[in-house]
């Protein structure tokens, strides 16, 4: 894969937030039949193991105010953020607005396939302040979140000037994301380098 190179040289010292909205505490229990059967704590045990070079915190509230103020705290201090909104996707527009007021880049999952379920599920207010979208793939989509930052960062990592100049100016000791008005990914994520 592309990112390669940077692990290579052991460049990146990455921090990402997960914020995990309402009822996500329940996963492994609330509906397995959509969201499996394993709680997000065991999976982001897994996800630690596989990129243990890149720092992910976790944190997850049934509160509104409380994941806003979540974001409002990660974002300018994390190089990246994956949101999964739960419920609040489909209503929040204090959300929505909370992600558009930070500079940190934002990946918004949704673990079960959002438009094959529901009416009211298919309308996603906070999908337009992210920089992508991803969702339907189970767990998995957090690592996919993960995969893309990882991807978009040795795109402007030191040692590959082509890209830096192409992408931003880099810095040596924090890759540069570029911010919204660079934005390179699409409304709705799809992978590229799979």
């Amino acid at each position: 894969m592309e990112f390669e190179f940077c692990l290579e040289f052991g460049i990146w010292n990455l921090e990402f937030i997960i914020i995990n909205g309402p009822n996500l505490n329940l996963l492994g229990i609330r509906e397995p039949d959509i969201y499996g059967h394993h709680s997000f704590q065991e999976y982001l045990g897994k996800l630690k193991s596989e990129f243990p070079d890149v720092s992910i915190d976790y944190y997850q509230s049934n509160v509104e105010g409380e994941i806003i103020d979540s974001l409002q705290d990660a974002g300018f201090k994390k190089d990246g953020i994956i949101i999964n909104p739960g419920g609040y996707s489909h209503t929040s527009v204090a959300i929505a607005d909370a992600m558009k007021a930070v500079p940190a880049r934002i990946i918004k999952v949704h673990i079960s396939q959002v438009f094959a379920r529901e009416d009211f599920r298919k309308t996603l207010v906070t999908a337009t302040s992210a920089d992508g979208v991803i969702c339907g793939l189970g767990l998995d989509v957090y690592r996919l979140a993960i995969l893309s930052f990882l991807r978009e960062s040795a795109l402007t990592c030191p040692g590959r000037a082509d890209e830096r100049i192409f992408y931003g100016a880099g810095n040596a000791e924090k890759p540069h994301f570029p911010n919204r008005s660079e934005k390179l990914l699409s409304e709705v994520f799809f992978p590229s380098f799979f």
